[in-house]
């Protein structure tokens, strides 16, 4: 019984550098319509390594140029979030901030800077300048720099109602008039922030907790996003939907090599 998994110790490694090599290169394991689309997810960034380690919210700045490095060297252009139903580079790749806290550009925008690179980051618009989050003012300085992008985690939905549902989805005594109205008028008041704050509204919007439902997403769909994103651990293809498209957690112990080549064999053998 030991032999088989021995076996597979030694022909995993093997296969993932046959496919990560020149000979399996990804344009001939792909076709076009099912390029992968990775969409790695981050919240937190910080300069001291105990926190990143302790707390799994946070992701060194180290560790986030690890990532950055990997990405460039490997030839992954990253795209906004917001652009995914555009013409797609090679090899595209979209990162992702939830929450809108001030270390995204404390640390963040100054490594997407060197790496030539870009990022997404969700606000919570009703929270914007407390608890260590971003202020409109700086929002709009990073949209303007055009290495951010700013787009929606709710205005105010992103916390938990009485009865333990996620407040994104139907509360067990809720009617679907109510439950409708109250996202309907959450995704207005979202509107009004954007419109005044950053002059534009939002396409692309991330749910809480990963909560969706059908409900929400054809409300959403109405509002004119065009991007949804869970929080599904895989990695999305081009010809998927873009509504309810998979992100990937990303933390400090996260080897972003093999996360990728083990999503991608994932994908090639399902």
């Amino acid at each position: 019984m030991k032999r088989p998994k021995k076996i597979q110790l030694i022909i995993l490694p093997l296969v993932i550098l046959l496919l990560s090599g020149s000979l399996f290169s990804r344009n001939l394991i792909m076709n076009e319509k099912s390029q992968e689309i990775p969409v790695l997810t981050y919240h937190c960034l910080t300069d001291d390594p105990a926190i990143a380690k302790s707390d799994p919210l946070y992701v060194s700045s180290k560790k986030f140029a690890e990532d950055l490095d990997y990405l460039k060297k490997n030839g992954y252009t990253t795209i906004f979030a917001k652009d995914m139903d555009q013409p797609l580079p090679p090899k595209p790749v979209v990162i992702t901030f939830d929450d809108g806290y001030k270390n995204n550009d404390t640390y963040g925008y100054p490594l997407l800077k060197q790496y030539g690179m870009k990022a997404t980051i969700f606000i919570i618009a009703s929270a914007m300048g407390s608890d260590r989050k971003l202020t409109w003012p700086e929002a709009r300085a990073l949209a303007d720099s055009g290495v951010i992008d700013i787009q929606s985690h709710t205005y105010n939905l992103h916390h938990r109602l009485e009865d333990g549902t996620a407040s994104m989805e139907q509360g067990s005594k809720e009617t679907e008039t109510a439950y409708r109205s109250r996202v309907n008028e959450d995704i207005n008041q979202t509107n009004e922030r954007f419109d005044q704050y950053m002059g534009y509204r939002p396409k692309a919007f991330a749910y809480p907790y990963g909560a969706y439902n059908v409900l929400n997403d054809q409300i959403l769909k109405a509002a004119d996003y065009t991007v949804t994103f869970t929080s599904e651990n895989k990695i999305g293809k081009k010809n998927d939907s873009l509504y309810l498209f998979p992100r990937v957690e990303i933390y400090e112990h996260t080897s972003l090599g093999y996360l990728l080549m083990k999503y991608t064999l994932i994908n090639l053998f399902s």
